[in-house]
Parts: C-alpha cells; sequence; structure tokens
C-alpha cells in the first residue's frame, strides 16, 4: 500500500511491512519516555504492570472520533504494537468531535492518528491501513492479543465479530448514542465453545435489512451517488440514507476510556473476557452491566480455525504437505471432504480461446480477471470458463498435483490458505517472522 499524498502528512515517513501496511518510522526529534514514569501502583494489583503493558500487540479497527482517543492513549501506556485501519479522512465537522486541528482537514485518518501515536511513544512499532477493513486479508489479526473496534459501520462489525470468532480473539467495542448521553462497550471473549456471541447476534431483522443495503451509522452519514457527504440540511429522504452519528467530543473520550478501563480489568483484575455489554448513561449517572448471549439462529459464520504451523512459505508448500500438516493425510476419504480456500484466486479447470470451440484446459489458480495467458495455437488470451472455476476447489480436483507447491500451480504471493475437512477448518499461514514471534 502506497500512501495518498492528497490525503497524508508529506513529512510522515515510513516503510512497507506485511499485509499492506505501512510502519510509521520515528522522526529525527522523538522523545522517549518511560511509561512506567507515571504509572500508578494498583491497589490489590501484584502483577508486572509495566511489562506487560509493554508487550501488548492491539489491532484497531476505525480511529474516528472514539478510536483516535484510544489510540493515543494506548501509545501513552507505551504498548508494543499497534495497528490501525482506517480507509477514511478528516473533513471539517471533524473538528467538533475529534481531536484534530485545521491542519488535518482532508488527510488520512489513520496516518493522522499514527503518526501522532508514534510521536508519543517512539518505542511503540505502529503499522496503519488506509483503506478498508474488509480488503485487508484475515490473517492480519491472528498475532495481536485484543482487537478493538471504534467502527460503527455494520458490515465491518459483522466482519470484526466474525474474524475474531475464527481466530479466537477478544473483541472490544466502544459504541455511542449521543442523543441519550450513553457510552457503551461490549466485549466478547472468544474463549471457544459453542455459547459464544458475536456482535451479529444481537441484530434485529431491521439491521439485517440495513447490512443488506450498505447503511453505515457513521460520522460522515449519507454518500451520494458520487461518493460525497450529504450534508443534513441538503439531504434527501431516502431508504439507505441517514444522518451523520450525532454526538459529543466529550462522550467520545467517554466511550474510549471506558474501553480502556474494561481492558485493564481484564488484564489485571479478572483473567477471562465475558460475552457483556457495559454502558454508562451521562443524565442518570448510572452504569450497567449486562450478559450478552450466544443467537443460535445468527447469520454470522461462526466457524472457528484451527491454525498449524509450517515449515516453508505458503507458495512452496503442496496440497499434500497441507493435508499432512492438518492431519488429514491423503487417504481418499480425506480428499473427498476436503477444499482449498485461497483468497484472491480461483481454480479454473477450462477456458475458451479463438481457435477452438472445444474447452481448453487450464488446471490451474488463476486470479481476475480470470485469465491463463495466451493460446500457444492461437495466441489469443484463454479466459476461464465460469462454469467451470471455484473458489472452494475440492481437493480431489487437485488429485494429480498435490505433490507440487501452489505457486507452481498459479498461485503466487500468498497470505494464507483455508483447507476445509469435513466440519473442521485449518488456516495456514506463512512461518511466523522474528517480529511477529
Amino acid at each position: 500500500m502506497k500512501p495518498n499524498p492528497d490525503r497524508v502528512c508529506s513529512q510522515i515517513e515510513s516503510i512497507e511491512a506485511q499485509f499492506g501496511f505501512e510502519e510509521i518510522l520515528a522522526g529525527p526529534n522523538a522523545v522517549s519516555v518511560d511509561p512506567q514514569d507515571r504509572l500508578p501502583r494498583f491497589h490489590d494489583v501484584r502483577l508486572p504492570v509495566g511489562e506487560i503493558l509493554s508487550g501488548l500487540s492491539i489491532f484497531l479497527v476505525g480511529s474516528g472520533s472514539i478510536g483516535m482517543d484510544i489510540a493515543e492513549r494506548l501509545a501513552r501506556l507505551g504498548i508494543k504494537n499497534l495497528f490501525i485501519v482506517d480507509g477514511g479522512h478528516f473533513k471539517d465537522a471533524s473538528l467538533l468531535t475529534h481531536s484534530v486541528l485545521p491542519d488535518d482537514i482532508g488527510k488520512s485518518k489513520a496516518w493522522i492518528v499514527g503518526a501522532r501515536c508514534k510521536a508519543i511513544s517512539p518505542q511503540t512499532r505502529v503499522f496503519v491501513y488506509d483503506s478498508a477493513f474488509e480488503e485487508l486479508a484475515e490473517a492480519a489479526i491472528a498475532d495481536s492479543d485484543f482487537v478493538f473496534l471504534a467502527s460503527d459501520n455494520l458490515a465491518v462489525e459483522v466482519e470484526a465479530g466474525r474474524r475474531c470468532t475464527a481466530f479466537q480473539k477478544p473483541l472490544l467495542q466502544a459504541s455511542l448514542a449521543g442523543e441519550v448521553l450513553v457510552a457503551q462497550v461490549r466485549t466478547f471473549g472468544n474463549n471457544g465453545g459453542d455459547a459464544q456471541a458475536c456482535p451479529a447476534c444481537q441484530y434485529n431483522d431491521r439491521e439485517w435489512e440495513l447490512l443488506a443495503h450498505q447503511t453505515r451509522y457513521s460520522c460522515e452519514g449519507a454518500l451520494n451517488e458520487d461518493g460525497a457527504f450529504i450534508s443534513p440540511s441538503t439531504r434527501k429522504k431516502t431508504r439507505d440514507a441517514v444522518p451523520p452519528t450525532m454526538s459529543v467530543s466529550f462522550l467520545c473520550s467517554m466511550a474510549a476510556n471506558l474501553l480502556l478501563t474494561g481492558l485493564f480489568r481484564h488484564l489485571f483484575i479478572k483473567e477471562s473476557i465475558e460475552d457483556q455489554v457495559a454502558e454508562f448513561a451521562g443524565f442518570t449517572l448510572r452504569s450497567t452491566v449486562s450478559p450478552l448471549y450466544r443467537n443460535p439462529e445468527c447469520r454470522c459464520d461462526h466457524t472457528i480455525y484451527e491454525r498449524p504451523e509450517l515449515a516453508s512459505p505458503l507458495h512452496k508448500t503442496s496440497g499434500k504437505e497441507l493435508l499432512l500438516a492438518a492431519g488429514s493425510g491423503v487417504d481418499p476419504l480425506a480428499l473427498e471432504s476436503a477444499s482449498l480456500t485461497i483468497a484472491g484466486y480461483q481454480w479454473a479447470e477450462t477456458g475458451t480461446c479463438g481457435c477452438s470451440h472445444q474447452p481448453s484446459k487450464i488446471r490451474r489458480f488463476v486470479s481476475p480477471p480470470l485469465t491463463a495467458g495466451p493460446c500457444v495455437a492461437c495466441g489469443d488470451i484463454i479466459h476461464a470458463n465460469p462454469f467451470a472455476t471455484f473458489d472452494r476447489v475440492p481437493v480431489s480436483n487437485l488429485a494429480d498435483f498435490l505433490d507440487r507447491p501452489l505457486d507452481e500451480l498459479g498461485a503466487k504471493g500468498l497470505d494464507s490458505v483455508l483447507l476445509r475437512v469435513g466440519e473442521n477448518v485449518f488456516h495456514f499461514e506463512n512461518p511466523r517472522t522474528e517480529f511477529q514471534k
């Protein structure tokens, strides 16, 4: 991912990192302060608080009015790694609810917030992804200790919940209801078992309908056909147009503080994170905590991934090695029930070109626009037959190629591979780097 000059401060230095992230580098005038200089000795806490905080890796989805406060406070705690994902940018109205200055208007949220965090804590490794969370590889959250969600986009909420369930990552979500002065934090422990809830478990039919229409409840509000913000004064009353999230800056900060207070509670007082919602109502000065339950009819996928480790990079691993790593072997029963999914690729059995009415054999992985190079006979590009391509390819289709590495079958530059064997799902990643360890 290359930063967009129109949305990023030109003085921010960075280097490319895994999964399309950019790691922000410390500036020449960076000031390093030991976070423990102001860290109190918490009553009845006998754990090494500073040591635990300095080893944390946090994945933050959303760096708006709530998310940027969370990010800056995490930096002041001196955590080890901070990943920030947000494809949005600051606008004029951001001055009302975000801790930004006029010079930040029009610039990337992720980059501005990331640069601030790096300036606050040079020892923290800060990574930014200036695009949609859904476009990010699933495995990007795999080595984080916690995932924080500060986005009220329904699609992002569902996808974050699904991924955290799959990788069994604790999810903490901060939100608010400005009109009733309520700050809320939902926590999802993802501690295994069939009873664990996800954000979508609480959805009603109306929310699923809004999700289907890609309705956004966010600071950006409704967008017109060209993707431009529609101000409240000019917005038409349409089915999917909604006003921007209305709030006050102190309530945004309260939601962020409530989430981080919950994090401390779980780190230093209570070992496990429970599925629950904590709310603080400003008008009544009351706080409540209520349990969250798994909805057996939830439409979100609750599949939990197993994560076997590989010795070789994914593109140099064969289908046979994947099956063996999953403990399935290559017996006929395993092949019959197994399937392979590689993000960004489809398996193409046949295709067509200009020299023959008969389908041409392809039998390899192809990426969009689903072509397999020129025909050796006529020179025309071979286009994969859409009725003979598979997102989720049965391993039995690969039976003749199980000993060949995936890159020899057309799949290159891989971040992850999903192998399904019966009801079990195995998520394979590249061998862990020294940074990940």
